[in-house]
């Protein structure tokens, strides 16, 4: 999905993000944050998280997300969120799209046979099937 990153000043073009339902949080490639200048030096939001098969230390910074429609228009959904930034990041994507940050604010609907994914809102699952949840 194309996700941008809004910082205090500058917004980041959009990137490759990757919608992984297994993904517990929001982490993203530390470069991606001084492209936005958001400021992560002194920050004692940290912690330790498995990524890739591997364990990183990651700085939390509560960001302005911004998802594109896949055609590359100029129309998004903006949301606020906790993001992990990870140093080093080797991932041919910018961000991952977790649980906590993204599934609980959005719904997605995956169609392996069109191999298309769908995001609308979080209601659109309570809407569809009824659940009471988002009430």
């Amino acid at each position: 999905m194309p996700v941008s990153l809004a910082g205090p000043e500058v917004e980041t073009a959009p990137r490759v993000g990757l919608v992984d339902t297994g993904a517990e949080n929001v982490p993203a490639a530390a470069w991606l944050a001084d492209l936005a200048g958001v400021e992560l030096a002194g920050s004692v939001d940290t912690a330790r998280i498995g990524i890739g098969g591997q364990v990183a230390e990651v700085t939390f910074a509560e960001v302005e997300l911004r998802l594109y429609a896949p055609d590359a228009s100029e129309q998004f959904v903006s949301w606020r969120c906790d993001v992990g930034f990870v140093p080093g990041w080797q991932a041919r994507f910018a961000l991952v799209l977790g649980q906590a940050g993204f599934l609980d604010r959005f719904t997605a609907t995956f169609h392996r046979v069109s191999a298309a994914l769908a995001i609308e809102d979080v209601e659109a699952f309570d809407a569809r099937f009824d659940t009471g949840a988002t009430r």
